[in-house]
């Protein structure tokens, strides 16, 4: 909730698509014991649901959106540790293993585990951002992405937001666009093979963490991390 209050209104001129914009704070009470933001409405429907009418100009709708806010100036931005986004890839390690091992010992029908311990293994591998911090969403999955006219409208839920490691915003290129689009992406964001081998283990590591977690808690959010998985593990 801070920081949807204090960097909603940095961020928008930057994102090239409607992002929320608080109107209110809300305070714990009342048998609800956390802070709470109220925000604009924005129509569409999110991603899991509405038909996407070209998912090449998706592809690029959501690059722009990367790329609009990399260029934001990150000075005094939330620290990724935080959010856990955009950390460097071995601070994940542990969560990663022990889902495979979760998965293991209650297996998914058509996960290939080993196949991903190999992808993790060649993610982790890969050398690190040394370059400055990108702000980054963080969550780009299909539920934070609105739909109207076929194409992308809003994007919401910045509660990840951060600065770090920006191939943690390549989640979509396997958590939600097909695999045809994934190459227009990468094109369009500008990745490089190094941050596409950490994106790709971000879009890995999500997926592995939430499925055992939200099978019998959020089926919607278990079958997008096991779209993830398996587009992470069988391209790349």
């Amino acid at each position: 909730m801070a920081v949807e209050q204090r960097w909603l209104p940095v961020l928008a001129p930057a994102v090239p698509v409607p992002i929320p914009a608080p109107v209110g704070r809300g305070r714990p009470g009342h048998g609800y014991p956390w802070p709470w933001s109220v925000l604009r409405w924005l129509p569409g429907e999110d991603a899991t649901r509405a038909p996407v009418a070209d998912p090449h100009a998706l592809a690029r709708d959501v690059a722009a959106v990367v790329r609009g806010l990399r260029g934001v100036d990150t000075a005094g931005g939330p620290n990724p540790t935080v959010s856990g986004r955009g950390v460097p890839l071995a601070d994940r390690d542990g969560e990663v293993r022990a889902a495979l091992d979760a998965l293991r010992a209650d297996p998914e029908p058509g996960i290939d585990l080993a196949a991903a311990g190999r992808v993790w293994d060649d993610a982790r591998a890969a050398p690190v951002h040394d370059g400055p911090p990108s702000w980054l969403h963080g969550d780009l999955l299909p539920g934070n992405l609105l739909i109207g006219g076929g194409r992308l409208s809003a994007v919401i839920d910045f509660g990840c937001a951060g600065v770090g490691d920006p191939a943690c915003d390549l989640l979509p290129a396997w958590a939600v666009l097909p695999p045809g689009a994934r190459a227009t992406f990468q094109d369009a964001v500008g990745a490089d093979e190094e941050s596409w081998r950490r994106g790709r283990g971000w879009a890995l590591a999500f997926g592995l963490v939430a499925l055992p977690y939200h099978r019998t808690r959020t089926p919607a959010l278990a079958r997008v991390a096991r779209r993830a998985v398996i587009e992470a593990v069988s391209g790349a």
